[in-house]
Order: structure tokens, then sequence, then C-alpha cells
């Protein structure tokens, strides 16, 4: 190689140090952009740790309707979510064997009838007789209790037809109230006994949260008391009151029945749909609650990102932190030991940030955080 090209490639391996050195210096000096971060200052806060149990939504005013006569259904008139008015049919059995059953009892009723009017007829012509010395003081006497006889036998022939009568009507099962209809539980053809559960109405719009809770938390809750209802199913949270809790466990589980009303229920809420309840834990603490998210986790253990202001308080250092955590809320989580009041701990930007790696105290809305994050991005490129 000649020295000319020996000259040239020297050169040229100069100006490309130079002009990496230039971009390095560019990037690291007072000129380039920080990484923005968001903070929180430290409170000592009240907090109490809830235990969440599945629970089932289900109507305030709920009944389950069932025939008190025995029969085969022939017809079923509603399926679930149909709305029904005072009166409307909802299901109906074979009613051919009552209805035989209730012209025997009108024939029964009609023969006591016409008996009682011959006993009547013979009575008072035996009185007639015996005022005028032609029938003896016993003959009169058993005519007036052939009379009273066949009175009381058109009484039962009428209890008896009346009850057949009802017994007729109670195939058709109608809706006590305008209601809306949950769960439709038989169908057509099937045969049903006295007291089954036919159909369940879900009438009003007030709503419950069922659940069962262990013996160790029965002592730290009272009807009246105030919980969280999370409705899973629309991914939406309401507060509840106790209105009842049971006195007495469930057989072989040692669990207890409670039940929580919803003070606000949203218009798409049905009955049935599933929910979780937040019972507070036995006591009250004090302690240090910071977001979930700002808590991080290494091989060296779990810690947070603290920032420690510069005198423009507009910038400042990152400060790792060790921490010791407690409980899990929906508030956030215990901070055991690590942190003290008044401190500033980052809990935004925590993926991009490093212990002493200065950065920007943001204070701006979402956009604004994001478009200087851009700028942040296309600084460094």
């Amino acid at each position: 190689m000649s020295v000319r090209k020996i000259i040239f490639v020297l050169v040229l391996t100069t100006l490309f140090l130079g002009i990496s050195a230039c971009r390095q210096e560019d990037t690291t000096g007072t000129n380039a952009p920080l990484r923005p971060v968001k903070t929180l200052t430290i409170a000592l806060d009240t907090f109490t740790p809830k235990t969440y149990y599945a629970a089932s939504i289900n109507a305030v005013e709920e009944t389950t309707l069932s025939f008190k006569v025995a029969g085969t259904v022939v017809d079923v008139l509603v399926k679930a979510g149909d709305r029904l008015q005072t009166n409307d049919l909802v299901v109906r059995l074979d009613d051919q064997d009552y209805k035989l059953q209730v012209q025997q009892a009108e024939a029964n009723h009609v023969k006591a009838q016409a008996e009682a009017r011959n006993a009547r007829a013979r009575y008072e012509r035996t009185r007639g007789l015996y005022e005028v010395d032609s029938a003896s003081r016993s003959d009169l006497d058993a005519a007036r209790a052939g009379f009273e006889a066949s009175k009381a036998a058109v009484k039962a022939a009428t209890k008896q037809l009346d009850l057949l009568q009802r017994q007729l009507s109670y195939t058709r099962l109608l809706s006590p109230r305008a209601c809306q209809v949950a769960t439709v539980w038989v169908e057509k053809s099937e045969n049903v006994a006295v007291g089954q559960g036919v159909v369940t109405l879900s009438c009003g719009n007030r709503f419950e949260a069922r659940t069962q809770i262990p013996e160790t938390l029965v002592s730290a809750i009272a009807v009246g008391d105030t919980v969280d209802v999370n409705l899973k199913a629309l991914n939406k949270k309401t507060g509840a009151v106790i209105t009842a809790l049971g006195k007495i466990s469930e057989q072989q589980t040692a669990a207890f029945a409670v039940s929580a009303e919803l003070q606000t229920a949203p218009p798409e809420l049905r009955s049935g749909m599933s929910a979780e309840i937040g019972f507070p834990m036995v006591q009250n603490r004090h302690g240090l609650i910071v977001p979930a998210i700002a808590v991080s986790e290494d091989a060296q253990g779990r810690f947070v990102y603290l920032l420690e202001p510069s005198a423009d308080d507009k910038t400042g250092t990152v400060i790792r932190r060790a921490v010791s955590t407690g409980a899990l809320s929906d508030q956030g989580i215990v901070i055991q030991s690590g942190l003290k009041e008044g401190e500033h701990l980052i809990i935004a930007g925590i993926s991009h940030i490093q212990d002493g790696q200065r950065v920007l105290m943001f204070q701006g809305d979402v956009e604004q955080e994001a478009e200087y994050e851009e700028q942040y991005e296309e600084g460094q490129r």
C-alpha cells in the first residue's frame, strides 16, 4: 500500500471518530432530552384489606311459582326474559280429569238439592198431620231429622263442588304481579308434583348479591354494613348494604349465608349473573399504600424508584430503594418497610429508567406525555 493511501485511510478514520464523539457528546450533554416520569408523594393512609367471595346476583323480590295440584304440563306460554302483567297465564296443566270431577260434583250437588226439597215437603206434610193429630210425635221427629240431614248434605255437596272447582282453576298458573321471567324449570308433557318449582320470576328493579362466608369472617360483619360488589359480567363495581346474615351455618360446610342489596343497579343487570363481594378483614390498619404498578421485582427482591428533586423542582435523580411489601388490596399494595412519608415515588415511566439517571418530573396530561415521549425517542435517535 502506498504512503498516500495510508494517509487517506488515517484521515477518514480520524473524521469518523470525531463525528461519533460529537454525536455522543450531544446526546449526553445538557441539551439532551430527559426521560419523563410521573411521581406520587407518599402519605400515611388508613386501609382496609378486603377478602372477595364468589356471589350470584338475584332480584330482591324473586319468587318461584309452583302448582297446588299435580298433573301433566300441556302448555308453557313464557320463556326466560319475558315480561308479564298481573294474571298473565304462565303454564297450564292437563285439566280433563279435574273437569270430570267437577261435573260429578255438580251432579251430586243437584241430587242433594232435590233430596232436600223432598225432605222439606215430607217434613211440612208430617207437621200438618201432627197438628190435627193424624201423625205421631215420632213421625214428626223422623221427618224433621230427614230434612236437617238433607240440608247438611246440600252444604257438603256445595263445599265439595267449590273445592273441585278451585282445583280445576289451579291447573292454570298465573303471574301474581308485573314481573320478568328469570327461569323456566319445566317443559311441555312433563309431569309435575305439588309444590314443584315451575317458573322463577324477578320482580322490581332491586337486586342483591348472595354468597356464603366462613365462620372466621362472621364476627367481622353485621347487618347494615357496606361492602363492595364487583359485577364481573359487566366489568362494573358498586356498593351494597348487608341485609341478611345467616344465624346457622350450612350443613357440612360451616359457611354462613349473606345477602347484600346493591345500592345502584345498572340497567343491563340480570338475575343469575356472577359477582364478587369484598368483605373487610377483621381489623383496619395504618400503613403506606402505593399503586401496585410502582413496585418492581428482580433477583435482588422487590424495589421501587424514588425521585430526588433538583433545585428547579422540574428535574431530578432516580434512586432505587428496596422495600418489604404486605397485603394487596383494591387500594394498592402495602409497604411495610423501605419508604417514608413525604418521599416522591415514581409511578409512571418505570420500565425506562435506572438508578442514578436524571429525569424530568412530568406534570402534563396523557397526550402531552405521549408527545414528549415521542420527542425523547426522536432525540435519542
